[in-house]
């Protein structure tokens, strides 16, 4: 018997974006204050790098970011295992242009089938409830 899983939906997905967002601007804010005014564009890049390595981080280790295990929700690949290293680079920069394309990388998984996200299309990644 197959275990049918169950997409997440936009809400979950949304509010984990936000607690990540979060946890990450506290990183930027901090990096900010030890690098002052002068190393605005250091610290600009070194929290991308920071963002970037977060990200990939717990994709590729446990499937969930902190914001998502918050919110129940997991990404697997479509064997239903992690994603790779990879993968999860693709993932991130894809959601990059899902978010500057006016959102609609992001929007898409609203009238998706399998509720997949630009990003998530391009990797073949799901974002399901545990």
């Amino acid at each position: 018997m197959a275990l049918e899983l169950k997409y997440a939906g936009f809400v979950p997905r949304l509010v984990s974006l936000v607690i990540d967002g979060i946890i990450l601007l506290l990183v930027q804010i901090v990096l900010g204050m030890v690098l002052g005014e002068a190393g605005a564009t250091g610290a600009a890049s070194l929290g991308f790098i920071i963002s970037l390595v977060y990200t990939v981080y717990f994709l590729t280790s446990i499937g969930q970011t902190p914001g998502m295990k918050l919110m129940s929700i997991k990404l697997i690949n479509s064997e239903g295992g992690l994603l790779t290293l990879g993968q999860a680079v693709i993932r991130v920069f894809v959601a990059i242009v899902s978010g500057m394309v006016f959102g609609i990388g992001y929007l898409w998984m609203l009238w998706d089938g399998n509720k997949q996200t630009w990003h998530d299309k391009a990797v073949g990644s799901l974002v399901v409830r545990v």
